[in-house]
Order: C-alpha cells, then sequence, then structure tokens
C-alpha cells in the first residue's frame, strides 16, 4: 500500500522561488524610477501652467504678474511639494520650480521670457533631475 504524498519535492520549491525571483525582478525595474519621473512631470506641468497664466496676464493687463499677482487671480497652483518663484520684469518674466522631496536628488525646472511673448515660441524650459 502506498502512502499519500505530503508537501513539496525540492524541484517544486525551487520553480516557485525562481518564479517569485523573476515576478521581484520585474516590478523592482518597473516601477523604481517612477517617483521620479513623476515628480519632474509635476515640474513641467507647473511651468507650463505658469506660461499660460503669464499669457493671459498680459493679454489683460498688458503687463506680467508676479507669484503674488497671478496667486490673487488664482490661476497657479503648484504641485503637491513643488515651490514656485515667478520674477516679473517689465519685458518678462523668470519662472522657477522645484522640488526637494527626495534629500540628496533635488529636481528643478526654469523658464527665462525675458524677451516677452514675441519670443514666446523660441524659449524652451530647462530641467535638472
Amino acid at each position: 500500500m502506498q502512502h499519500a504524498r505530503k508537501g513539496l519535492t525540492l524541484i517544486e520549491v525551487l520553480i516557485i522561488v525562481v518564479m517569485i525571483g523573476i515576478l521581484l525582478t520585474i516590478s523592482y525595474s518597473k516601477f523604481s524610477g517612477a517617483p521620479g519621473k513623476e515628480i519632474v512631470q509635476s515640474l513641467k506641468d507647473d511651468i507650463t501652467t505658469v506660461r499660460k497664466a503669464e499669457s493671459d496676464y498680459f493679454a489683460q493687463h498688458n503687463a506680467y504678474g508676479s507669484r503674488a499677482q497671478l496667486d490673487s487671480v488664482k490661476v497657479i497652483t503648484p504641485g503637491i511639494g513643488n515651490e514656485l518663484s515667478i520674477t516679473a520684469t517689465a519685458t518678462g518674466y523668470t519662472a522657477f520650480v522645484k522640488n526637494e522631496s527626495e534629500p540628496g536628488h533635488p529636481r528643478r525646472c526654469s523658464v527665462d521670457m525675458s524677451g516677452g511673448e514675441s519670443t514666446a515660441a523660441k524659449v524652451e524650459m530647462v530641467c535638472t533631475n
């Protein structure tokens, strides 16, 4: 009479361990860079919002707005953890946004529109991450 087999064989255990290892490797490589990419995208979105807000503000007031002026008309809400500064001049503005939520790896984006609306199409944002 044969007894019912209980437990797993060594080969079955090894196959399970290898499968778990493969799944962990795939999930780690997929999610390891995600937070940094999300932060940089948030910074880019903030700069894009500033550019649109400044263009709209200029169309209404024939001048560029400072951060306080744009905040007063509630057109800008920076992303979570982002610090935004805007310096307006008579001929343009400079916007700078940063996120230092990850110690030792700050991320920043800026745009310098000192030439005004006539140069807007040529100006590109600069990001460091």
